[in-house]
């Protein structure tokens, strides 16, 4: 399909004193090194031992306990994690039992969503702007707790691969290839497989899939009929999905005070650590941000250069927001400690990118100011986050030599697990202690990765 770069768009590079070549260099070159950056973490500081959650999934790794049809549909907390099993446990089998497979994939897939954003906006466009420097430094930032706790791969993909669903709805609008709508189609139900965040986004997405599907069917109708059918067919699994669900929540808002706290908690989550230092300015600045960027893709519905693009902008602003309120509520009721916001970053990321999105839209100086404003801000958040998880890169390095060296000892399981909780799990109880101790004997038995002595 042709794309219609605006008419106030050129192709130029947009600083008049730059040749055509030096800003797509600068974008790239920072996508390369935000990249590397990253790469160096994962290897660096990535846990190569299970974490949290992921001794829940040891059993599975190790062979011990099969990976039936049963088992990945399982209900964990209030999520059935499909996607992340049919990923994480392969993944780490493939690499021998290093739980840092996961974390390279989660990077990959930041990367090559970094990548299509820059070139999905060239192609919008026309041409490459400074500012698109904002996609590898927001989707790249070493804030993103997924880059090396592997089980976190769950919010970083389900953020990646809403943004890869946005971009597809900005490129082609609401005249849809049957080659992206598949695209789509497939992006969507990995969302449904990652749970509560993908389901929260579902029904905008699946509103302007179904008008692309019957725009397709005017001049392709076998391949408009097919795209509304896999649509069709992904909207009985989301309701499969609730098929013995249980939906109690015992950490959900419990008042209208506990969630307008935690809606200014979440949305400013994008700017990292930071946001605990600056609460409660920083929530209130965020939802500011949030309500003027709708206040402009409403402006854009009425008065937009391009009323298609602006629709679906609109749309999956809806789905985005949408996610950040169900958070809200969801989580509202536990308290918030400081590093929660590297947690709930991946999730932002969806709103993070339609907020760029909606105001590059909206052309002029306007465009030029919000979007100048919003990249170097994130580049503020992105050096923010080397500089606070740098502490936290030497502590991993340092318990990792600990934890292994003690192993190789000999050390019983009890006792590593005793010695070492609160860098293999997050909380100081029976469950947890059990939890882990079992996950020792099962990777020492199966000689997984490092613990194979």
């Amino acid at each position: 399909m042709t794309e219609r770069p605006s008419p106030t768009d050129t192709p130029r590079s947009g600083v008049s004193w730059a040749p055509g070549w030096l800003v797509p260099l600068v974008v790239w070159v920072t996508w390369a090194t935000t990249s590397i950056v990253a790469a160096w973490w994962v290897i660096a500081h990535g846990r190569a031992i299970p974490y949290a959650d992921e001794w829940h999934l040891v059993g599975a790794i190790t062979g011990a306990e099969p990976m039936t049809l049963d088992w990945v549909l399982q209900q964990f907390d209030a999520h059935r994690l499909i996607s992340l099993k049919l990923i994480m446990v392969p993944l780490t089998r493939l690499a021998g039992g290093d739980f840092r497979a996961t974390p390279a994939f989660t990077l990959a897939v930041l990367c090559l969503t970094a990548a299509a954003a820059i070139h999905t906006f060239r192609k919008i466009r026309g041409r490459t702007r400074l500012v698109d420097t904002f996609f590898p430094i927001v989707l790249l930032s070493l804030g993103v707790d997924a880059l090396y706790y592997g089980f976190q791969m769950q919010f970083a993909t389900a953020g990646a691969a809403a943004v890869c669903v946005l971009l597809v709805m900005v490129r082609y609008r609401l005249d849809v290839p049957p080659g992206p709508a598949w695209l789509a189609i497939g992006l969507m139900l990995f969302l449904l497989g990652q749970g509560g965040p993908g389901l929260a986004l579902l029904p905008p997405l699946g509103i302007w899939l179904a008008i692309a599907g019957l725009r397709l069917r005017r001049t392709r109708k076998l391949q408009g009929t097919l795209v509304l059918g896999g649509l069709a067919l992904g909207v009985l699994a989301t309701g499969a999905y609730f098929i013995g669900f249980s939906s109690s929540n015992p950490r959900k808002a419990t008042s209208f005070g506990q969630f307008l706290e935690a809606i200014g908690r979440v949305s400013g989550s994008a700017a990292g650590d930071r946001m605990s230092d600056m609460w409660p300015w920083g929530g209130i600045v965020a939802v500011a941000v949030l309500l003027a960027t709708s206040g402009v893709a409403v402006w854009l519905l009425r008065k937009g250069e391009d009323r298609q693009r602006a629709i679906v902008l609109a749309l999956f602003g809806f789905g985005a927001i949408t996610l950040i309120l169900v958070i809200a509520y969801g989580r509202g009721g536990m308290t918030w400690s400081r590093g929660l916001e590297h947690h709930y970053m991946p999730l932002v990321l969806p709103a993070t990118v339609w907020i760029f999105a909606v105001w590059d839209e909206a052309r002029g100086r306007i465009r030029a100011w919000a979007t100048g404003v919003f990249t170097a801000f994130m580049i503020l958040v992105y050096v923010w986050g080397i500089t606070e998880t740098q502490p936290l890169g030497a502590w991993l390095a340092q318990e990792s030599v600990r934890f292994r060296t003690d192993m190789c000892a000999g050390m019983p399981a009890d006792q590593l697990t005793a010695k070492y909780l609160n860098f293999l799990y997050y909380t100081d109880d029976e469950y947890g202690r059990k939890l882990v101790a079992t996950g020792i004997t099962e990777m020492r038995e199966h000689k997984s990765g490092d613990f194979a002595c």
